[in-house]
């Protein structure tokens, strides 16, 4: 259906498609069970439950930048994606089984899984497309629908079944649903030969290759399971791998991609921008939905709707406005008064400092009301949060296989994803900031406080950027006029 409805796509789309809805069904789908779980089932603090949030979805962002090196040095995009499923599939099968233990590990497995599959997803997908091919946008849109689809269908289900049939069911789907992917891309094996950096292989012997990747995944998720476990010790860790992915970045820039140095800076400050967007954007499935279990009314009906289904309205509306979105900006471009990718990341900014604005206020109602409040407020946030969030993400993974050098699109797209994990590690920061431990215990005062900060810090943020980027322009222009 998505190739027939999208004119000359490439029959790839489909697959990849696919696999993005997959990875983020399961992804996203245990993130919205974790916070939930570790405070209300294993009984856990909520700022030990926030930690360990911060953890999970900071080291499956950080991993990317691990991805990426291996796809471009060693194994190319294809390989790499295949491993990153198989280990993600094993990861949902060991979360079936009881024990902490065994939740821990697979946890570890889905980060490392999930991590070295996203930056190549994209970066295979940027394949099909010429350097000017008009068709990008429009088909990267279409791929991050899948995205949001899966963002939207894992936590619906994932929370239905979790309350309805037990926590393990959801787990059996995820693994079910990757699993079907693999026998989707073996059977369409044959579109992607030739693509890309496919061929890509290491310099070392085949049984080497195998064993060297057997010792970097072991070593990796034993760490993520020592990390899961002892989540205080992440921001160290954290930063000396955002320190030496800038290094990295900037030396292969300097001694090899000279000429594509403006480019890559500006890739750079872009993704600068995504990442307060998403530490802001993963309150959605941290400190918003225990809000939503304490203080909104879930009530429809005669049916409650489980907290974690919650998790599953920014995808969801995600997916509504991005046909809204893809239509005003093709009216724009034919008038020429299309916003570079730039400016419709600042957009996404600004458009998040409404949705916290409006979290903040719904928050301040319980402290003039004895009742639960609409869950109007949380469509009418999450609303605007999806739209903000489909200005921000195509057009910057767009960017990245359109502007980056060819055997660098990997490792800068996995950068990207060391960014966002940073945002999920301040994510967690933020979602500390609203425990009710240091603030009256019957009042929702420290979510008020929380979101009204975010909402003027991000609304800044834009007008700052905006600023900035127009006294540049006009410096520039007058420049050129004087010489």
């Amino acid at each position: 259906m998505i190739v027939q409805s999208s004119i000359k796509q490439p029959p790839a789309l489909l697959v990849l498609f696919f696999s993005e809805f997959a990875a983020r069904f399961s992804y996203w789908g245990i993130q919205s069970l974790l916070v939930l779980y570790l405070i209300h089932h294993l009984h856990l603090s909520s700022t030990m439950g926030y930690e360990i949030f911060g953890v999970f979805t900071a080291s499956t962002f950080a991993l990317s930048i691990l991805g990426g090196l291996m796809a471009d040095n060693f194994f190319g995009y294809k390989k790499t994606l295949i491993i990153g499923v198989v280990v993600a599939l094993l990861g949902n099968i060991l979360l079936c089984m009881p024990g902490n233990t065994f939740m821990f590990l697979g946890l570890a497995c889905v980060n490392y899984g999930i991590g070295i599959f996203l930056p190549n997803n994209s970066n295979l997908l940027g394949c099909f497309y010429n350097q000017n091919d008009n068709r990008r946008d429009r088909g990267f849109t279409i791929f991050y629908m899948g995205t949001n689809i899966g963002g939207l269908l894992g936590p619906v289900s994932s929370g239905i079944l979790a309350s309805y049939c037990g926590i393990r069911y959801a787990f059996i789907l995820n693994a079910f649903l990757l699993l079907l992917w693999l026998i989707l891309y073996i059977s369409t094996s044959r579109w992607f030969n030739n693509i890309g950096n496919l061929k890509k292989t290491s310099t070392l012997k085949p049984c080497y290759q195998v064993v060297t990747l057997l010792l970097i995944t072991i070593v990796f998720i034993f760490s993520l399971f020592i990390l899961l476990n002892y989540p205080e010790n992440a921001g160290n860790l954290l930063g000396i791998i955002g320190a030496g992915t800038i290094i990295f970045i900037l030396y292969t820039t300097f001694t090899k991609y000279r000429g594509c140095l403006k480019k890559i800076m500006m890739l750079i400050s872009m993704a600068l921008l995504a990442l307060i967007f998403f530490a802001c954007e993963f309150q959605v499935n941290s400190s918003l939905l225990e809000f939503i279990n304490q203080y909104v009314n879930r009530q429809i009906g005669f049916f409650t709707l489980p907290t974690q289904t919650f998790a599953a309205l920014e995808p969801a509306f995600v997916i509504i406005t991005a046909p809204l979105i893809a239509l005003i900006s093709k009216w724009l471009q034919s008038r020429d008064r299309e916003p570079s990718a730039f400016f419709k990341i600042i957009i996404g900014i600004f458009l998040s400092s409404i949705a916290f604005f409006i979290f903040g206020y719904a928050a301040d109602l319980i402290n003039h009301t004895t009742k639960e409040i609409s869950i109007l407020w949380i469509l009418i946030g999450n609303l605007i949060l999806g739209a903000a969030e489909i200005c921000i993400m195509p057009p910057l993974i767009s960017s990245i296989t359109q502007l980056a050098p060819p055997n660098f699109k990997a490792t800068l797209m996995g950068a990207l994803y060391v960014a966002l994990a940073f945002s999920g590690y301040i994510a967690g920061m933020l979602a500390k900031m609203t425990d009710k431990g240091v603030h009256e215990a019957l009042s929702a005062n420290a979510y008020a406080h929380t979101y009204f900060s975010i909402s003027f810090g991000t609304v800044f943020l834009a007008i700052f950027t905006t600023a900035l980027i127009l006294t540049w322009i006009y410096i520039k222009g007058t420049l050129a006029r004087l010489v």
